[in-house]
């Protein structure tokens, strides 16, 4: 299991030295705090939100609880928020996709606005995405990953957790890049994703480090490539794949948001609170 030091790490999380109360304005919270999140449990939005809620608790005096409401890119979780009432009590985990890339894929398929619904309580992290295998697949490096997509041309696939999200987007620019044709196949999460490629579902995923670390660390998945410029630290044997000549670079962000106007106190509450730990 990864600790939560390696999940930290992962996501560059800012921290500060200790945490402190958060002085609550207008009784803020009043009530228990909702963290939605728009995949399913053991992925890498789920497990920071929920390394999240212990501190948030501490920080704000309050309960806070992990929510999972999986599908549609994120989105179901996502306008869930952006309709609950403006209280600061209802906020979003986020990948990049519900919050940044989704508007310009799901025009007419959207029913929130993400720039005028949501306001942004606080950049969590921004993580490359890790490639992994199964352990079986002849694939140890970033050059033997794009040799063997190049020699299996329409018969390799790729997982990521779900249509347009930086873990697809990734792994188009892959195709794209270095010539490459692997089919992409969308899962509701990136737990789900990463466990079919070890019973060998699929070929590859893309994925955060997050969700594949349990698998790469019990020998069933095997880290073969970063879409970082520089080598991971809690990976060093998987190098960038702007070694194996794709100069390539893809990144997800984790972002606390929240329904939160009125009123802007509640916002600073929230980030204090976010801070804290």
């Amino acid at each position: 299991m990864p600790t939560r030091r390696d999940v930290l790490a992962t996501a560059g999380l800012a921290l500060i030295a200790r945490a402190r109360p958060v002085r609550a304005h207008d009784g803020y919270p009043e009530r228990p705090i909702r963290i939605l999140v728009g995949y399913p449990a053991g992925g890498g939005v789920d497990i920071v939100a929920r390394l999240f809620a212990e501190p948030m608790k501490a920080a704000l005096g309050q309960s806070v609880i992990v929510e999972n409401r999986a599908g549609a890119s994120g989105m179901i979780a996502a306008a869930a928020v952006a309709k609950s009432p403006p209280d600061g009590l209802t906020l979003l985990m986020a990948a990049s996709g519900e919050v940044a890339i989704n508007q310009h894929l799901y025009k007419d398929k959207m029913s929130y606005d993400p720039r005028r619904e949501l306001v942004a309580v606080a950049l969590i992290g921004i993580v490359p995405c890790v490639v992994v295998v199964a352990s079986a697949t002849p694939v140890r490096t970033a050059a033997d990953l794009i040799a063997y997509a190049r020699a299996n041309r329409g018969r390799l696939s790729f997982s990521s957790s779900g249509i347009g999200n930086p873990q697809q987007l990734a792994g188009e620019l892959m195709n794209s890049m270095a010539g490459t044709d692997v089919l992409h196949v969308p899962y509701r999460g990136a737990a789900p994703a990463v466990t079919d490629v070890a019973t060998g579902a699929v070929t590859m995923s893309f994925s955060s480090l997050a969700a594949a670390l349990p698998l790469i660390q019990d020998g069933r998945l095997r880290a073969v490539a970063v879409t970082s410029r520089q080598r991971m630290p809690q990976l060093p044997d998987a190098a960038p794949l702007a070694e194996a000549a794709v100069e390539l670079e893809a990144t997800s962000s984790s972002t606390g948001s929240g329904c939160l106007r009125p009123p802007p106190r509640r916002v600073r509450s929230s980030r204090a609170s976010m801070k804290s730990w």
